[in-house]
């Protein structure tokens, strides 16, 4: 049996280096680079916007969540990580992309342990794959 998740608040996890939580769209001009939705990139904030607001929809319907990635020590938006495409079977399929300046540090890396914990503890879900 497939369960959908429904938060009454976005849930906000941290780990050593970063907070995860929900993204806002005035941050919408600082994702352009790396923001894309079935294949589609954006090229401006209209389209971060337009993605940002189907992403909203997806978790709003119980099929996805994503976290915006923000540095603790700063609070720069470096990226985002996600379980998407709905929850078929109770699994997770996971999804992320890292602005180039911040690859190579063990932020995704700390952030997918992350997510996947709070997955399998919080969302109950029984398998996470990317």
């Amino acid at each position: 049996m497939t369960e959908k998740y429904y938060f009454d608040v976005f849930p906000e996890l941290m780990s050593e280096r970063l907070l995860l939580r929900e993204i806002r769209l005035s941050e919408a001009n600082q994702m352009i680079e790396i923001t894309a939705y079935d294949g589609q990139q954006a090229e401006n904030s209209h389209d971060v916007v337009r993605i940002l607001s189907q992403i909203a929809l997806d978790y709003i319907n119980g099929d996805g969540i994503t976290w915006g990635l923000y540095l603790k020590s700063t609070g720069e938006f470096i990226g985002n990580c996600c379980f998407c495409r709905g929850y078929k079977n109770n699994i997770a399929e996971i999804g992320y992309v890292l602005k180039p300046d911040f690859r190579g540090h063990g932020y995704m890396t700390e952030a997918v342990k992350t997510v996947t914990r709070f997955g399998l503890q919080d969302m109950k879900v029984t398998n996470v794959f990317g």
